[in-house]
């Protein structure tokens, strides 16, 4: 089964919001995560932490319940690689901008 996935900013808040609950911004960040997986299976699970990762990340009504979990890790996964793409464009940029300021001849003054 196939979702639409939000990438907007409301949406990137809301994760943020949650992972940040979680102890998890990392993900985002790029950062080191540490977990205690005890701990973070009880957030996600009994504490409704996952569903509301899923009902923030995709654009249709859906019934978190009958989800497989097989589905809830492509969700989870294709939002991640998205938001990877997106940011590598940015490191893309950055590069290029660096590259462009380096071959910039560097001004000379003249003390006459």
């Amino acid at each position: 089964m196939k979702y639409t996935l939000k990438t907007n900013m409301k949406t990137i808040s809301s994760l943020w919001n949650t992972l940040k609950d979680l102890n998890l911004q990392g993900l985002i960040s790029g950062e080191t995560v540490e977990v205690k997986i005890f701990d973070l299976v009880d957030q996600l699970l009994t504490k409704g932490k996952l569903q509301e990762m899923i009902e923030t990340i995709v654009v249709e009504s859906i019934d978190f319940d009958e989800l497989e979990f097989a589905e809830v890790v492509e969700i989870i996964k294709n939002f991640f690689a998205n938001i990877g793409n997106q940011l590598k464009g940015l490191s893309q940029l950055k590069a290029m901008t660096q590259a462009k300021k380096a071959e910039q001849p560097t001004p000379t003054h003249s003390t006459e």
